[in-house]
């Protein structure tokens, strides 16, 4: 009887145990989610709501989005390359605000995005590495380099981060195969229908990793050769019209061996996921649910089968890249023998001479290397020398470590890692920092690997010691957050307010808000209508006038074929108190510093106009012989 009373209560206490320590762990995710919810949305919103960029994307988004709220067809009237998964959010999000878009309620979705990809992060790597402190240096490497989602707000791009790095987390989630399988196809369709070149990019991302998560058959292994094959081909067909370029030669080297390296890392290797052919059926079900759902919102908002593929296929190939407009970036020749030894090293480690100790020291120095780019801010370097060493993330860590990540979740993040890249093709603006996120999240989880082995190898040590310095990275990782709220408040106090419509919670520097608003009531009281050199319809929205179709957004001035603006010189001539606001910073810009001068519209500014005011490189120009008012 005794012994059967200590059996029972050996049993309620580690029943205790087990219960304070779920409790524990559910009170540190609270304090943790709270700290960061707070401390981050803080720093977002003085961030955010204290820059504007001169080139002005957010004020045609803007525009598209209140011509679309205000029962503007989609793709007839409302005419844009995104998808219509992107009016969907930013309609629901509006409609929650009760309002209709400005340059304030865009900022507001922004700094819900970036707090929410920062938190999503946060948790990838808690999850993977058990490790609070690698968690929060990954929440806070990830919200530095993802501010550029409030950098450019109401641009798609805030979804598509969002829904990259929850690639990353499903893949590593604990749910059943096919609920996976579904979630990822959802994904992929609902990326597909906001920006067709990420949601190609995520297409490809799980059509590898569920291939490659297949139980091997002959059949399969033809569709991993095909899905690999494809993959391969495809880098090479998007860059394909910049080829002539050598920046977009060694872009495609580090994209082919970058994604060569993963795939000769996965093929052959056993995974953890086992997926039957018949279930891969949840993937493609997924996809349909989500595209299928976002089609018939865009079909009941006016929009057409035909229309959206023109808008979102034909256009896009038609206006993006080539020799008119793209922004490349430098990689020396240090970059392509990075790339080049990553995928023959990859190699290597598929031979005996790949020791779990040699693999454990790379991962630590290739973790540190991510650790210290991103740390630094370094965000070319990390975009160019960290993709081909992805592959080390699917190497899955010696047996016998304190915490694991599956086979799939380390496939699907080295394959995310690789393939995102390209989202900086043939834009390399703030496309670089969106790339260098998947891979910052993918170096802190190769760096857990390589900490873990490494600890592993330790004699015995006091056990105050880990104890301490755990204590002491804690503090000093809490202290980043905290340090930037009162950086970020600071130096919000020192801005000036717009003060104009849908602008009156942006703050800029004292100059720069007072310039802005002088031009924009100038205009407003001096003009009818006003054309932007290059588009930023922002001035239209703070001064209601209307612009010029189809000179109303971006890179018109160079995107614009000389016919066309020879049309619309003919009907300018007609226009009463017609004004131009003219850049030519951002002209030269994005013409790569090419004398645009003989395109139509420059030509007839030049000749017929003066300015009447500036600031800065922005210049207020009315007809020569009218007066400003």
């Amino acid at each position: 009887m005794l012994q059967w009373q200590n059996m029972s209560d050996d049993l309620r206490s580690g029943q205790q145990v087990q219960s304070n320590r779920l409790k524990g762990q559910v009170a540190a995710w609270g304090a943790s989610f709270i700290f960061l919810l707070i401390t981050s949305t803080t720093t977002a919103y003085f961030q955010v709501f204290g820059a504007m960029k001169e080139f002005d994307d957010e004020g045609g988004l803007i525009t598209l989005l209140r011509s679309f709220m205000q029962g503007g067809s989609l793709y007839g009237s409302v005419r844009s390359i995104y998808g219509p998964a992107f009016f969907l959010y930013q309609w629901l999000a509006h409609l929650l605000m009760g309002e209709l878009p400005s340059n304030d309620s865009a900022r507001f979705v922004s700094i819900a995005f970036l707090v929410l990809t920062s938190l999503l992060a946060f948790v990838v790597v808690r999850r993977a590495t058990c490790s609070w402190v690698l968690a929060l240096i990954a929440h806070a490497l990830v919200f530095r380099l993802a501010k550029v989602l409030g950098e450019e707000p109401a641009h798609p791009q805030e979804v598509c981060l969002l829904m990259v790095v929850a690639l990353i987390a499903i893949g590593d989630s604990r749910l059943p195969r096919g609920a996976r399988s579904f979630l990822l196809g959802s994904i992929a369709g609902a990326m597909v229908l906001t920006k067709i070149n990420s949601g190609a990019f995520v297409l490809i991302i799980v059509a590898l990793a569920l291939t490659f998560a297949t139980r091997p058959t002959g059949l399969t292994r033809v569709m991993r050769l095909l899905c690999s094959l494809g993959a391969i081909l495809f880098i090479a067909l998007l860059m394909w019209p910049n080829l002539a370029f050598s920046w977009a030669q060694r872009f495609l080297i580090l994209g082919e061996c970058s994604l060569g390296a993963v795939l000769v890392t996965i093929w052959g290797a056993e995974t953890d996921l086992g997926i039957e052919l018949r279930e891969l059926m949840s993937a493609v079900a997924g996809f349909i649910v989500a595209a299928g759902g976002i089609t018939l919102f865009a079909v009941a908002h006016g929009a057409s089968v035909g229309s959206m593929f023109h808008w979102l296929v034909i256009v896009p190939r038609q206006t993006i890249g080539g020799p008119v407009w793209f922004l490349y970036l430098e990689m020396p020749n240090l970059y392509m023998v990075c790339a080049v030894a990553g995928l023959l090293t990859a190699f290597i480690a598929r031979t005996h001479h790949a020791t779990p100790a040699r693999v454990a020291i790379l991962k630590l120095a290739v973790g540190m290397a991510v650790l210290v780019l991103a740390g630094t801010y370094r965000v070319g370097a990390l975009m160019c020398l960290t993709p081909p060493w992805l592959w080390l993330l699917a190497v899955p860590r010696s047996p016998g470590g304190s915490c694991t990540m599956s086979s799939f979740g380390r496939s699907l993040g080295a394959l995310t890692g690789s393939i995102f890249i390209l989202y900086a093709f043939p834009i390399a603006g703030g496309q670089i920092r969106l790339a260098d996120v998947p891979l910052t999240i993918a170096g802190i989880l190769i760096l857990a690997d390589g900490l873990d082995y490494t600890t592993s190898l330790w004699p015995a040590i006091p056990a105050w010691l880990p104890k301490t310095a755990g204590v002491v990275a804690m503090v000093a990782v809490l202290g980043v957050p905290l340090f930037w709220v009162v950086r970020e408040r600071s130096a919000f106090a020192k801005l000036e307010p717009l003060n104009l419509p849908g602008a009156t919670r942006l703050r800029l520097p004292p100059e720069d808000a007072r310039g802005l608003h002088e031009i924009s009531m100038l205009a407003q009281s001096s003009c009818e209508q006003l054309i932007t050199v290059p588009g930023r319809p922002s001035f239209n929205l703070w001064t209601g006038l209307p612009s010029v179709p189809p000179l109303g957004a971006g890179n018109w001035v160079t995107g614009i074929p000389d016919t066309t603006q020879s049309n619309v010189v003919r009907e300018l001539a007609s226009m009463p108190r017609l004004c131009f606001i003219y850049n030519e910073e951002i002209v030269y810009f994005w013409s790569h510093t090419h004398d645009v001068g003989d395109r139509p519209v420059i030509r007839y500014l030049r000749q017929n106009f003066r300015t009447v005011l500036q600031h800065g490189a922005n210049l207020l120009m009315v007809r020569n012989g009218e007066a400003a008012r």
